[in-house]
C-alpha cells in the first residue's frame, strides 16, 4: 500500500513504513494461511545522486523474477521507492557494475495480507528467534493492528541497524 495522497520527486508515491521484530514465526503456519513464499537474494550497487540502488532476483513457486529498485529515504518512516522487473540479462550486466564493498542480503520472505495491510515478514538466515515485519501504511500515524498469531517483540522504525543496507554492511547480530 502507498499513501497517493503525497506524490513527490516527479509524481512518484511516497511510502510510509513501519518496521517491527517478531518473534520468529511458525513457517508452517504461514503456509498454512497461503502467504506467498519469496527466496530473495538482493544485492547493493553504488549509490547515485543520495539514492540507494539494489538489484533482487526473486524465486518464487511460480519462477525467477528479476528487479531492479532505486530507493531515497526522506526520514526513517518515509521513502520514495521505485522498482521496475527487469530481464536475466539486464540482471547480469548490473550484477557486475556492483562496486568493491558492494553487500549481499539472503532472506526468505512472506508476503501476508490483513486487510488493506500487507505485511512483509523477512526470515534472515543468521536469525533464529526472531524475525523482521515491514508494514507499509496509508498515513503516516496510522495505527497497526497486528494479526494475533505475530507476537511483536518491539518496534524498530527508526533503529538504524534494522535497515537492510545496515543489515548487510555491518552483518547480523
Amino acid at each position: 500500500m502507498v499513501n497517493q495522497n503525497s506524490l513527490l520527486d516527479g509524481g512518484e508515491p511516497l511510502e510510509i513504513e513501519r518496521r517491527f521484530l517478531i518473534q520468529y514465526p511458525d513457517t508452517a503456519k504461514l503456509e498454512e494461511l497461503g502467504c506467498k513464499k519469496v527466496e530473495i537474494r538482493q544485492d547493493y550497487l553504488p549509490n547515485i545522486n543520495n539514492k540507494i540502488r539494489r538489484i533482487r532476483k526473486a524465486v518464487t513457486e511460480e519462477g525467477i523474477k528479476f528487479y531492479y529498485t532505486e530507493k531515497f529515504r526522506l526520514s526513517d518512516t518515509t521513502r520514495i521507492e521505485r522498482e521496475k522487473e527487469i530481464t536475466e540479462e539486464e540482471y547480469n550486466e548490473l550484477f557486475d557494475e556492483r562496486a568493491v564493498g558492494s553487500h549481499t542480503i539472503n532472506k526468505t520472505r512472506y508476503y501476508y495480507y490483513e486487510g488493506d495491510l500487507c505485511f512483509e515478514i523477512d526470515l534472515y538466515p543468521e536469525w533464529k528467534d526472531q524475525a523482521l515485519v515491514e508494514v507499509e501504511l496509508p498515513e503516516e500515524n496510522s495505527p497497526v493492528k497486528h494479526p494475533e498469531w505475530m507476537k511483536v517483540i518491539r518496534e524498530v522504525t527508526g533503529d538504524r541497524k534494522y535497515k537492510n543496507e545496515y543489515l548487510a554492511f555491518n552483518g547480523f547480530e
